[in-house]
């Protein structure tokens, strides 16, 4: 469902969670939020947490721990374009699609499981795979919080 969102209906989920954290962390309504405060409470930004949800289901699409539904719409692929690379057999085929198809699960959830380092997609189990997923997603947060041309 977030794909496919509005940036509007985007924006406002982001206010949202940033005034639940301003009320748990007892700040004042003007407060700026910023990563720290994320990492104090344990949480990512709607954004990267969405993304979490997706690169879970990935991973269990990946070790065949999801059912079959979900599984028997995606590839693993052993090459790209040919060629054998190291991360290559742990992603998926991305699918070709044109249009509102562009934001399904299926080619959003495969495009960030192949965008993850190589070490993150081989954890051995599903516990290992989510602290790294989001250490990993930490650490995007705070490359993307460090940037000199962030614009909100």
């Amino acid at each position: 469902w977030y794909s496919s969102s509005s940036q509007k209906v985007k924006n406002k989920l982001q206010t949202c969670q940033n005034k639940v954290i301003r009320f748990i962390l007892d700040k004042p309504p003007r407060f700026h939020i910023g990563i720290e405060h994320f990492k104090d409470i344990g949480w990512l930004n709607v954004e990267n947490r969405v993304s979490q949800l997706k690169l879970n289901h990935m991973y269990k699409i990946y070790n065949d721990l999801a059912p079959e539904y979900l599984t028997c719409s995606t590839v693993k692929s052993n090459t790209r374009s040919g060629i054998a690379t190291r991360s290559s057999s742990y992603n998926f085929i991305v699918p070709f699609t044109k249009g509102a198809n562009s934001l399904s699960f299926n080619k959003t959830g495969i495009n960030l499981w192949n965008s993850l380092p190589v070490d993150v997609k081989k954890c051995n189990s599903i516990s290992s795979f989510k602290k790294c997923v989001k250490s990993s997603l930490f650490d995007s947060m705070q490359a993307a919080n460090d940037c000199d041309f962030i614009y909100y």
